[in-house]
């Protein structure tokens, strides 16, 4: 199942499902306070309608997130685990990697390995920085 959702200017969101168990839902564009509204009720929906086990986040195509895109993504993770559902946000792009890391987060949600502006995998920003 597929379902493209009409979001305000600048964010563009599809849903698809290969059965009520697994969802993942692809969130392109840029995400500030503007938009953060709109794609927390939206996700909100998906949790309500679908009821998956697990819900991932596509932010391979988000190429900007402010704080309260980041905070959102927060907040929905919460929502999900009290649904019985696992989020997670897989890939992500460069530039959420990079906000993130500025921001001084390593959300438990996030996967470690990001698409980078190229579409190949990229480390996360810290990757490669020996300690010691």
């Amino acid at each position: 199942m597929n379902v493209d959702h009409a979001p305000p200017a600048l964010l563009r969101v599809r849903t698809t499902s290969s059965g009520p168990a697994d969802v993942c839902v692809a969130v392109a564009g840029e995400l500030d306070t503007g938009n953060v509204g709109w794609l927390r009720a939206a996700i909100i929906d998906v949790l309500d309608r679908f009821r998956p086990a697990t819900l991932t986040l596509d932010l391979g195509g988000l190429r900007f997130i402010g704080v309260a895109g980041v905070r959102v993504l927060y907040e929905l993770h919460e929502a999900a685990a009290a649904e019985g559902c696992t989020l997670t946000a897989d890939p992500l792009h460069e530039a959420v990697c990079l906000t993130l890391a500025r921001l001084g987060l390593e959300p438990e949600f996030a996967r470690p390995v990001a698409r980078g502006l190229s579409g190949g995998a990229v480390p996360p920003p810290d990757a490669g920085h020996g300690g010691g």
